[in-house]
């Protein structure tokens, strides 16, 4: 819905109902049944002026029933669950385009509450029925509340007809209460009599973060370009939890015991603080040939707390990235991309990895209406620590095409080769003074494909058909064989497909409904079959979907 020049509007409402239904590996101990509704607004004041003004609401919810167990005592006890969440979101912006520069800026307040009961009436003699424990009475609650102020905004623009920078920032702070009620009465394996038994928990956590970079970029000459790029990101994890539990036993002979109470406190904080600088050089010799080659060094901290110790771990890494681009003919483009360095992607790592990175890729536009691309790409990456060498070898190669011969109809497929190859040195005791020493395995051999198409079959009806086909084969017949007493080899062979097909039918401009449906099914392939009484976790789905939907 819009007006021009005064305002664009635009809204979702969307509700979803989810059952699932485990009789057969949970025993019927973590079905649920929920409600869930996503709503979202958006509101652009002056779409088309220098200055625009953003607002935007919205809202998820979720309510229902469920159960789950409830260990205590030495059991697992089937509880009943009520849960009811809800989150607001609130934006506020503007963008604005002045001599040039583009300015944004935004403020966002979200708050989020849930609130989660576990109960249990009457007498619950547990899953094990062999031992004495039991509740008589059994409740929980975890009436948990955050919220959330964020600030973000940027500017970009030229300095001088050769001189161009970009700055944006970002900071937010987040806060959660999430305290914790629990009583309960029963028997305990030990055959007393538990009068009362109560657990008062009360956490607290927040994390503010802030986040800045900045781009400056100069043109030497028409085909050069140099730039820097520096980024600074700071994360504070901060959080407590205190602890009271009260517990009255009365023994199968005597009176009861008198009320034992413990207590106890946590407190943890995580502190990160990153600067990335990367140098950049980009070159081009016309339409045929371009390129790039730079320098990218970070500096980390982290800094790990507790009431008892704290612990800071400083790194820095370089790298070395390139990539070329090269135009034989007018439908044909090749890539290159190098890089060669250290990294740190974990976000609590503190040994950095060795990686080497090489990826190489073609487009094809065999005609104006069929495109074919193609990527080959390999990454190595070895992890030293002063113990033991972890490595990963990563091979993928994947091919893909879109084809459109009129706009009625479109046709896209693929296929993706993924190969990876990790391995661990790891050292254990058996018992004995010397230390066992052998490897950890892990082996991925994965091929997906996929389809997709569209199909005009008249003016006002569409159809348009989804296949998606995974398959992990996992670890080669060799690798078993060809492993030691104390080599651990892991695989998780796996396939699934997926299915789906939509009809959309448009009545008139501001009425299109839709029918589709789509299948999902799961399968493991002897996956811990060495473990007694292990179950797949196989599985399959029909979802019907139908919708309206309205335009103004």
């Amino acid at each position: 819905m819009e007006k021009d020049r005064i305002y664009r509007f635009s809204g979702n409402v969307r509700r979803f109902n989810y059952f699932r239904f485990l009789p057969i590996w949970s025993e019927n101990l973590h079905n649920q049944d929920y409600r869930q509704q996503v709503s979202d607004f958006n509101l652009k004041l002056f779409p088309q002026r220098q200055v625009k003004i953003n607002m935007y609401y919205g809202r998820s919810m979720s309510k229902g029933a469920a159960f789950t167990t409830y260990s205590a005592e030495r059991d697992q006890f089937p509880v009943n669950v009520k849960n009811r969440w809800e989150a607001n979101e609130f934006r506020l912006g503007l963008d604005a385009n002045y001599h040039g520069w583009t300015f944004f800026g935004e403020q966002m307040y979200r708050n989020y509450k849930d609130d989660n009961e576990q109960f249990s009436s009457g007498t619950n003699p547990g899953y094990n029925t062999t031992n004495t424990s039991a509740l008589s009475f059994f409740d929980r609650d975890y009436p948990s509340r955050g919220r959330v102020l964020m600030t973000r905004g940027s500017v970009s623009g030229n300095i001088a007809s050769k001189l161009h920078v970009l700055l944006r920032g970002m900071y937010s702070d987040e806060r959660m209460r999430a305290p914790m009620f629990e009583f309960y009465t029963g028997t305990d394996n030990s055959n007393n009599k538990i009068l009362a038994k109560s657990l008062n928990t009360t956490g607290l956590a927040k994390r503010p973060s802030t986040s800045i970079d900045g781009v400056i970029a100069y043109d030497i000459a028409e085909n050069v370009t140099v730039s820097n790029t520096i980024r600074y990101t700071s994360f504070r994890i901060l959080g407590d939890v205190n602890n009271r539990t009260i517990s009255t036993l009365q023994p199968p002979t005597g009176p009861a015991r008198a009320p034992a109470t413990t207590t106890s406190f946590d407190a943890r904080g995580i502190y990160l603080d990153s600067f990335w600088n990367t140098l950049m050089l980009q070159f081009n010799m016309g339409k045929k040939f371009s390129g790039n080659i730079g320098w990218r060094s970070t500096y980390r901290e982290v800094k790990v707390t507790s009431p008892t110790a704290t612990e800071t771990e400083t790194q820095n890494n370089n790298n070395i990235i390139s990539g070329i681009r090269f135009q034989p003919t007018k439908r044909v483009n090749l890539f290159f991309d190098y890089e060669k360095g250290t990294w740190d992607n974990a976000f609590l790592q503190i040994s950095p990895l060795n990686m080497q990175r090489v990826r190489v890729r073609a487009n094809f536009n065999v005609t104006d209406t069929l495109s074919l691309n193609a990527t080959l790409s390999s990454t190595d990456r070895t992890n030293p620590t002063p113990f033991v060498s972890n490595t990963s070898d990563f091979r993928a190669f994947s091919v893909s095409g879109f084809w459109e011969p009129s706009t009625r109809f479109w046709l896209t497929g693929g296929y993706n080769y993924d190969d990876l190859f990790a391995t661990a040195n790891i050292s254990f005791s058996t018992g004995a003074a010397a230390l066992t020493r052998g490897t950890s395995q892990f082996y991925s051999r994965q091929h997906f494909m996929f389809f997709d198409t569209r199909v005009g079959i008249t003016k006002r009806l569409d159809l348009l058909m989804v296949y998606r086909y995974l398959t992990d084969i996992g670890a080669p017949n060799t690798a078993r064989t060809s492993a030691g007493p104390y080599d651990f080899v892991n695989a998780f062979p796996l396939y699934r497909h997926n299915p789906e097909a939509r009809l959309a039918y448009r009545f008139n401009n501001h009425v299109t409904g839709n029918l589709s449906y789509r299948h999902f099914s799961y399968n493991e392939k002897n996956f811990r079959s060495d473990l007694v009484g292990f179950r797949s976790q196989d599985y399959a789905a029909n979802i019907m979907t139908t919708s309206l939907r309205f335009t103004f």
